[in-house]
């Protein structure tokens, strides 16, 4: 779908100063060996803390697997654990995650907070989890889980598609309405903007980050925004207190995913909600991949050009808030 541009083609999207500094949300990584890619971002767009999701070797490694495999998530968080430590207080934010069929998740979670973690990140709202292991948002075991974090404010980045599985969150939040939690992805309900603005509405603990990933879903995503950027832009505005910057990459090994690659990514990211039109690293490696010749309607999409205010909210105050660091 080619997005529809207002402008010439030449309009760089050339980034200044944000307004304060990003704390970005959401994250990727393998292990300590790829921290310090995140190191020419922090320098060059103000990158003040970074929430690192642990992720099975499944995502890590976009791995298909028909057997309901959830592997090595405890190793991941064991991961994040060490690389916030070593960076010292306040650089990295490290959530944990479990197998959705874990029945021991609570006592796991609750040593991982003493051992200095920040919050939690849960897989079992992605259509392929739920499916693979047909267990929903609102099981039993699941319910003492957001009942901790609820009564501790312990944060939880809940990959929930809210079309496809809106009852049982409906009923997660609801029974607990002080819980705070992110809904990544615009909470992956791009195409219906009345839900989105239904969750805010009526979840006032609830937050969802504008990150798209990486590859095809980045791209076609981030061409749909460009489509629409009035809308997106009016939603984000009306509720500037409820966004999170993020760009959830997945940082593996890959010498691909150098730092310079980091930089460039969170530089997109940043384009899409600060300049007119932009270009850059996530729309030319998909289109290089795939043999697509570059023309202007497929390479320079419109941004959202939102205010200072709300740029403000988005990098900084609604990231604390979120993160419990306010």
């Amino acid at each position: 779908m080619a997005p529809l541009l207002l402008f010439s083609a030449g309009a760089a999207g050339e980034l200044g100063e944000p307004p304060c500094p990003i704390i970005d949300v959401h994250e990727h990584i393998l292990s300590r060996q790829q921290a310090e890619r995140f190191q020419l971002a922090a320098q060059k767009h103000r990158l003040a803390a970074i929430g690192l999701v642990a992720s099975p070797k499944e995502v890590l490694f976009s791995m298909a697997d028909e057997k309901g495999a959830f592997t090595d998530a405890g190793w991941n968080n064991n991961e994040l654990l060490q690389i916030s430590t070593a960076a010292g207080p306040g650089r990295f934010h490290a959530f944990a995650t479990f197998s959705p069929a874990d029945h021991d998740i609570l006592p796991k979670l609750k040593r991982f907070i003493n051992r200095g973690g920040r919050g939690m990140k849960l897989y079992n709202g992605h259509y392929r989890f739920h499916d693979m292991f047909n267990i929903p948002l609102d099981a039993p075991h699941l319910m003492p889980v957001y009942r901790y974090c609820e009564e501790n404010s312990i944060p939880i980045t809940y990959h929930v598609n809210s079309r496809y599985y809106w009852t049982e969150l409906q009923h997660v939040l609801d029974t607990f309405p002080h819980l705070v939690v992110n809904l990544p992805h615009f909470c992956m309900s791009l195409v219906d903007l009345d839900r989105i603005a239904e969750i805010f509405n009526k979840y006032p603990n609830v937050y969802s980050d504008i990150s798209c990933g990486e590859g095809e879903l980045a791209y076609t995503t981030l061409a749909y925004i460009s489509r629409y950027w009035q809308l997106y832009r009016e939603l984000i505005v009306t509720y500037k207190t409820r966004f999170l910057f993020a760009a959830d990459m997945v940082i593996s090994a890959d010498p691909e995913k150098d730092a310079h690659y980091v930089e460039e990514v969170i530089r997109n990211y940043r384009q899409l909600l600060e300049s007119d039109q932009y270009s850059g690293i996530l729309l030319d490696r998909y289109l290089a991949k795939r043999a697509i010749k570059k023309t202007p309607a497929n390479s320079v999409f419109n941004g959202l050009q939102l205010d200072q205010e709300t740029l403000r909210m988005i990098y900084g105050e609604n990231p604390k808030r979120f993160l419990g660091l306010d």
